[in-house]
């Protein structure tokens, strides 16, 4: 993904604490409520919390959400942590004395330089963390000492999952579209030769063309996985959905994938 994707939000951290113990419990059912204004930040502690119950083994059934397909999300990674966590880098700098230098040399102590220093650097003009002042010189803005302080929120993916995506029988995918998103594509000869030591004539201009799958065995675990479901339209079809969509319910299970529906879809 092109870093020119990351765009920085914030929100303001505002700690209420009611309770000394995680208000989830593993051990017995419960029913959870989330409620709150638009943009208060209600999908992202469900997410927060679904990926708790992820993490303790639990199967998640994500099979209902909005149009926006936000429930297909799962299997997007902007690498938020990894770019926060250098835009912290450049407005840590102002307050860093343990290292001679100007604030370029003070940033690549911490390991951000070259072409990435420039680009964060404007990155922090551009969501007012750093501004411009008196003899072309920078200074850090109100905005800029609360994330040095750990006072705004942001979003901290680092990582994708799996998921299982449900869909009725007459919907269909492009399939070279799945494919791609999956990387079940050789990327170049460089690539192929990792696998292979010869090609066929054939086989090297679906290469150059993008288009040479590789074998199933060698293909990484895909991200989305789409399982088809009959519309329980007769009492005859009703028994087909219920047999077809236990099965995919157990697939999902086992194979640790989030099960997701979208009424879009």
């Amino acid at each position: 993904m092109s870093q020119t994707d990351f765009e920085p939000r914030f929100k303001e951290r505002v700690l209420v604490k009611f309770s000394s113990k995680d208000w989830v419990d593993f051990e017995e059912p419960q029913i959870l409520f989330f409620q709150g204004m638009r943009g208060s930040g209600k999908t992202a502690l469900i997410m927060k919390k679904i990926e708790q119950f992820k993490s303790e083994g639990f199967l998640v059934m994500h099979i209902w959400a909005s149009k926006s397909m936000e429930n297909l999300y799962w299997t997007i990674n902007k690498n938020c942590k990894t770019n926060y966590s250098k835009l912290r880098i450049i407005v840590n700098a102002f307050y860093d004395n343990t290292h001679q230098g100007n604030h370029r040399a003070r940033c690549a102590s911490k390991g951000l330089f070259g072409d990435e220093y420039k680009q964060f650097f404007q990155t922090a003009i551009d969501t007012d963390l750093i501004e411009k002042s008196i003899n072309d010189k920078f200074r850090i803005t109100e905005k800029g000492i609360k994330l040095h302080k750990n006072e705004l929120l942001h979003c901290n993916c680092s990582k994708q999952h799996c998921i299982m995506l449900a869909v009725p029988d007459y919907v269909d995918f492009d399939e070279d579209k799945l494919h791609r998103f999956n990387g079940n594509y050789f990327r170049d000869m460089k690539h192929y030769l990792e696998y292979f030591s010869d090609i066929t004539t054939e086989n090297k201009k679906l290469l150059e063309d993008g288009k040479l799958l590789m074998p199933e065995q060698f293909r990484p675990k895909a991200l989305i996985k789409v399982r088809q479901f009959t519309t329980p339209t007769s009492t005859e079809r009703k028994k087909k959905f219920r047999d077809e969509f236990t099965q995919i319910i157990l697939d999902a299970r086992q194979q640790s994938r989030v099960l997701v529906m979208n009424p879009t879809l």
